[in-house]
């Protein structure tokens, strides 16, 4: 424990390392204001290999900012912003489709969420899918596989 949570409950996990978030930031900044613009947030998090949306970008920006860009300390705290929505919205979503209420999806719940996200999954499809991502091989997939998808 680090003695100072900042307020939060928990500290969110980003799945980059500070090394490529600096990467990803020098390459959608400008180069003499060492900022971000905010326009460029949406792309950069989907060359990061996210799904916002535009409405969700600019909700997280607006509370952090007024201004047009973000300099790095600011930059870092909306990337955790964000991930603490997403990891939220994909809460929602997995427990949503838990139907049996046991914490974990088996293939049936799979097909069905991965049906409600506008893929057409054959059941061979959805198996492989939750092979993949099985990593403890009980067969079912938990919120920390599900995460990975």
């Amino acid at each position: 424990s680090d003695g100072d949570d900042g307020g939060s409950s928990e500290k969110v996990e980003l799945p980059w390392g500070e090394d490529e978030l600096q990467m990803v930031f020098k390459k959608f900044s400008d180069a003499e204001d060492k900022e971000v613009h905010t326009c460029d947030l949406l792309p950069l998090l989907v060359y990061l290999g996210m799904r916002p949306t535009h409405d969700e970008v600019q909700h997280i920006v607006g509370d952090l900012t007024h201004y047009a860009s973000l300099d790095w300390p600011e930059f870092m705290e909306f990337i955790t912003s964000y991930r603490t929505h997403d990891i939220a919205k994909l809460k929602m979503q997995f427990y949503g489709a838990d139907e049996d209420g046991n914490g974990e999806l088996d293939a049936k719940e799979l097909h069905q969420l991965m049906t409600r996200f506008g893929y057409a999954p054959t059941n061979a499809v959805t198996m492989e899918a939750l092979q993949a991502i099985d990593s403890d091989g009980s067969g079912s997939i938990s919120f920390s596989e599900f995460e990975q998808l």
